[in-house]
């Protein structure tokens, strides 16, 4: 059995945004027990459960590890690579539109030959004057624990690349 454990742990942001769909319920559900229009506040409380859900699914974007594979999980999509299809775990900018932005993120190099990037991504430093191009999806780490995280996932990947194919003997 599968156990995923977020890679670096919760950031801040994480957790204000667990906060916002925790208000967000109560508030839905004093909504519907307070108002006198019924239809009114199903309508409101339509609308808010897709807002909801749109949190919800930030506050799930993230990186998750587990013994047997990464999972990338971003806002509208989900992906799933096993250890042993990764070749490399590097940081590179992270891309937005193509162009690189101020941040680092952790990109995924699979065996077939493509790259992928994970929503993880280090926290930037700014000097005055500079354009700041973020992208703002996922978890922000700063560069300690960013490289932590870097350097978890890179001995994961070598360890599935020195693993026995056939499993112990």
């Amino acid at each position: 059995m599968r156990r995923w454990e977020r890679a670096g742990g919760r950031t801040a942001r994480e957790k204000v945004a667990a906060l916002m769909f925790a208000a967000g319920v109560a508030l839905g559900g004093v909504a519907l027990v307070v108002a006198e229009d019924h239809g009114a506040v199903l309508g409101f409380s339509a609308g808010w459960a897709v807002w909801m859900t749109g949190v919800w699914r930030l506050y799930r974007t993230g990186l998750f590890v587990s013994d047997e594979a990464v999972r990338v999980r971003w806002l509208l999509k989900t992906r799933t690579y096993p250890w042993s299809g990764i070749v490399a775990v590097s940081a590179a900018p992270a891309l937005v539109l193509g162009e690189p932005t101020s941040r680092s993120a952790i990109w995924l190099e699979l065996a077939e030959g493509d790259s992928v990037e994970t929503p993880v991504q280090c926290r930037a430093e700014v000097a005055d004057g500079e354009v700041f191009v973020a992208k703002n999806v996922g978890p922000v780490h700063h560069p300690g624990e960013f490289d932590r995280v870097l350097r978890d996932l890179d001995r994961r990947v070598q360890a599935a690349a020195t693993a026995d194919p056939y499993g112990p003997r």
